[in-house]
């Protein structure tokens, strides 16, 4: 039974670094498309729409794996708590490569047309992602809300960091 459960935390650990690499990718497609867009660059275009095909890979990979954890296994509390974070984010990941595919498919389309500086300009600005998002490392059976030896979420406020803490503190929480 142990041996089930450590292979199951183990699968999980790899869900999560897969859902890390798609958003990586994700990210990349997004940034791509828009400065496809900006600079008029139809083989980056066409280089974002040919790569989506992996990102739709890894979305049903990570849904059939998934699927085969739910129907294999029995996760309770914390753990389906991630099995269901992991279905929501797998769906959201692939509709951001979705729509840097649309964007990558609108520079093809207006790539003859008169640019406009002030939309440019935005573009510049606005298209970027906010900055890199470092991937945690996940050491394998000890994924996030999970303390060493088992499960368990932990307090939710340690998750969210400093601020969330102060805020409690303020509100009157335990310490």
């Amino acid at each position: 039974m142990l041996e089930t459960r450590r292979k199951f935390h183990l699968e999980l650990d790899a869900l999560e670094r897969q859902i890390a690499t798609m958003g990586g990718l994700a990210e990349e497609a997004v940034g791509k498309a828009a400065d496809a867009l900006v600079h008029r660059d139809a083989s980056l275009a066409r280089e974002v729409i040919d790569q989506d095909d992996e990102i739709d890979r890894l979305y049903l990979d990570v849904e059939r794996r998934v699927l085969d954890l739910l129907a294999l296994q029995t996760p309770v509390a914390s753990d389906l708590r991630l099995v269901s974070v992991i279905m929501h984010v797998n769906l959201h990941l692939e509709r951001v490569g979705d729509q840097a595919v649309n964007v990558a498919k609108i520079a093809l389309a207006t790539i003859d047309l008169p640019a406009d500086p002030t939309i440019l300009s935005h573009l510049q600005e606005d298209g970027r992602p906010g900055g890199p998002v470092e991937p945690r490392d996940v050491p394998p059976g000890g994924g996030p809300g999970r303390r060493p030896g088992g499960p368990g979420m932990g307090d939710p406020d340690e998750r969210r960091g400093p601020a969330a803490r102060a805020g409690r503190r303020q509100r009157g929480g335990h310490r």
